[in-house]
């Protein structure tokens, strides 16, 4: 994409790579997740854990992006489960990829 003014010329590379794709994957579920404490009333420094169960494509991107979504998210752990089970669950379409998130409220030692 190219767009000109007078003298000043932007090129933008607007090509949708694997990398960028799995990056948007990991943001949506960080919203999602978001969205259920919210819902789920959990205090802004409750830590959770995070259950999931994803297509494959989907489960690739929060595989290599799990840190990141901890952080974000106060998860103490991001696991793939058949089963997610937690105190609240949700599913999710994304685009043509599907997404089952359960999280539960770590209780503090």
């Amino acid at each position: 994409l190219v767009a000109q003014d007078g003298s000043i010329t932007v090129a933008l590379d607007t090509a949708m790579t694997d990398a960028l794709q799995a990056k948007g994957f990991a943001r949506e579920c960080v919203n999602r997740i978001q969205n259920m404490r919210k819902q789920a009333d959990l205090n802004l420094t409750d830590r959770i854990d995070v259950q999931y169960q994803a297509s494959e494509r989907l489960r690739a991107a929060i595989s290599e992006h799990a840190d990141w979504i901890s952080s974000e998210t106060l998860a103490i752990k991001v696991s793939t489960s058949d089963t997610p089970e937690g105190e609240y669950r949700d599913s999710f379409q994304l685009d043509e990829e599907t997404l089952e998130l359960a999280i539960s409220r770590v209780q503090s030692t």
